[in-house]
């Protein structure tokens, strides 16, 4: 009886533990506008005629050309890049690019809850 209740608390535990790295799971990826256009991570949109489109975030991408993190263990995201662009929608509240010798150094995640409320992917395009 008693081996009985302590295997069904194991159970319970792993699932609650398995929800729970699923909720916290995000993915992002960092890279120069042409490599993410190569991987099918963003396209160009918007625009007349060609001129004004802006990358966006891909329609079905595929989590394997991303870095998976668990965003409540992970708020620093390295980018070394003389610009960076966040592509994916954040609220500006919630982070804050790292300058250092006037380049982006990475990206701080201040608020995590609110960073990844919008959206579980970061997309950062950097030049």
């Amino acid at each position: 009886m008693l081996e009985t209740l302590n295997a069904e608390s194991t159970a319970k535990t792993k699932v609650i533990d398995d929800q729970t790295a699923v909720m916290h799971t995000a993915y992002y990826v960092v890279g120069k506008q042409k490599e993410l256009q190569d991987l099918k991570v963003i396209n160009r949109t918007g625009g007349f005629i060609g001129i004004g489109k802006s990358p966006a975030l891909a329609p079905n991408v595929d989590n394997s050309k991303f870095n998976k993190i668990d965003y409540v263990v992970t708020n620093n995201i390295p980018i070394d890049s003389k610009t960076a662009k966040i592509v994916t929608s954040h609220p500006a509240d919630s982070y804050t690019l790292n300058t250092e010798n006037k380049k982006v150094v990475s990206l701080s995640i201040t608020n995590p809850e609110k960073f990844w409320s919008a959206s579980k992917y970061l997309v950062v395009v950097k030049n």
